[in-house]
């Protein structure tokens, strides 16, 4: 019974999180689109699109087996999740070199690069995140993913009516997303460190 209660709270602190950041998303892609224009715009999304499709290399299913192994033996929690940091580090560098040689030669104007590389950052913190989004989830405690999902839609949103208020440029629009990102890791890493601790995880 206990846990058919912790399913149905954990599905339901899920759907209306996915439902809110996905109807704040929405009036965030429809005020960008209608502050930039058609070429800032496309910029702004070929940029994103180009991280998303590098961002493979980050994780390659490391957060699903950290998640998977804790549920298994919760003591070794600290074990698990410093091996695959140590992973992901390594995981990072890699790509990192990858994306940079990629814009070396396909020769994209200073902008775009900028761009990029900001988001890249930012998709980089966000692949660090999901280590403590693992725990979450190995501890049954959704709610912490979905205040986080949330949140980071709001600081975009909000971050967007801010530069559309001092006429921001496209390159300065890609800060959002390092922003929203930071905050999305720091309380998560803020949480997990709670939590571990109140039930004896931590060494």
């Amino acid at each position: 019974m206990e846990i058919a209660k912790t399913a149905t709270r954990n599905a339901l602190f899920l759907s209306i999180a996915d439902i809110l950041s996905k109807i704040i998303n929405f009036f965030y892609v429809v005020l960008v689109a209608r502050y930039l224009d058609i070429d800032n715009y496309g910029v702004l999304m070929f940029a994103i699109a180009f991280v998303e499709l590098c961002s493979i290399g980050l994780d390659l299913g490391l957060s699903t087996i950290l998640t998977r192994e804790i549920a298994k033996d919760k003591l070794k929690m600290n074990v698990y999740f410093n091996n695959i940091i140590f992973i992901k580090i390594i995981l990072s560098f890699i790509t990192l070199l990858f994306v940079s040689l990629i814009l070396f030669f396909a020769g994209y104007s200073k902008v775009i690069n900028f761009i990029i590389i900001i988001l890249f950052v930012a998709t980089i913190i966000n692949s660090f995140a999901s280590l403590p989004s693992s725990i979450f989830q190995a501890f049954n405690k959704m709610q912490y993913l979905s205040i986080c999902k949330i949140l980071a839609s709001i600081i975009i949103f909000l971050g967007a009516l801010v530069l559309i208020k001092f006429n921001a440029s496209v390159f300065q629009f890609s800060f959002i997303y390092l922003i929203s990102k930071l905050s999305s890791f720091f309380f998560k890493n803020s949480k997990t460190l709670f939590s571990s601790s109140n039930l004896g995880l931590l060494v």
